[in-house]
């Protein structure tokens, strides 16, 4: 989202000086930059038809416009899903809220760190707690889940498989003991007699900063 911001902030020159573009940029969430000169040309022409002065709500409207609706209940369900992930960060105080959005292709939660903290095991089990905030959200609220929190590599459920394998092989936190298991992983691998991977490279990643998709990036949502 801050790079949306900064070429929002390019190709409005001195239009909007000051201005909080984020709306906008939450909203171009997935376009290029091409896109966005589109988009800024698009809401000044809107603005001179309008004979109204150039404002945020103009970029907003001119990135969505062509966009289908979302039904009133997948509206509902995607705002409770980021929502979930909202209140768990607020409730746990590890990271501070930066933006929420739902949008036609679902919905978007991206939070920044507050202050360093030690990376106890209490700590990384409130990190997956944070990513599967939405999803139990869902549940509370609709008594259901879908596999919004699924589905990719990004996804809240494969970060937190991430966070909670790595909990266990390799930050000597978990029920296994001090073992980092990053060292045994190619011979087990090389060993096993099936084709699955308990601990692939994948999993021993360090996971980049909180920023959730639903359903993941890439993903388009099609209702059955």
């Amino acid at each position: 989202m801050p790079a949306l911001v900064r070429i929002f902030r390019t190709h409005l020159g001195q239009d909007l000086k000051g201005a909080d573009l984020r709306p906008a940029a939450v909203a171009a969430r997935g376009k290029t930059g091409a896109d966005v000169e589109r988009v800024v040309r698009e809401a000044r022409s809107a603005a001179r038809r309008a004979g109204v002065t150039l404002t945020v709500a103009h970029l907003v409207n001119a990135v969505l416009v062509g966009e289908p609706d979302l039904p009133p209940d997948l509206r509902r369900r995607f705002a409770f899903h980021e929502a979930g992930h909202a209140v768990d960060i607020l409730a746990l105080g590890q990271r501070k809220p930066i933006a929420l959005s739902v949008c036609v292709d679902g919905g978007f939660a991206r939070s920044g760190p507050t202050e360093p903290r030690a990376e106890t095991r209490e700590h990384v089990e409130n990190q997956i707690v944070m990513l599967l905030a939405g999803r139990a959200a869902e549940e509370v609220i609709s008594g259901n889940c879908t596999a919004g929190a699924g589905r990719s590599e990004r996804s809240d459920l494969a970060l937190a498989t991430d966070l909670a394998i790595r909990l266990e092989t390799m930050l000597g936190l978990g029920h296994s003991g001090l073992v980092d298991c990053r060292q045994i992983a190619p011979a087990i691998s090389s060993s096993a007699a099936t084709s699955t991977k308990p601990f692939t490279q994948r999993s021993m990643t360090p996971t980049p900063g909180r920023e959730t998709c639903w359903p993941p990036t890439g993903q388009r949502w099609k209702s059955k």
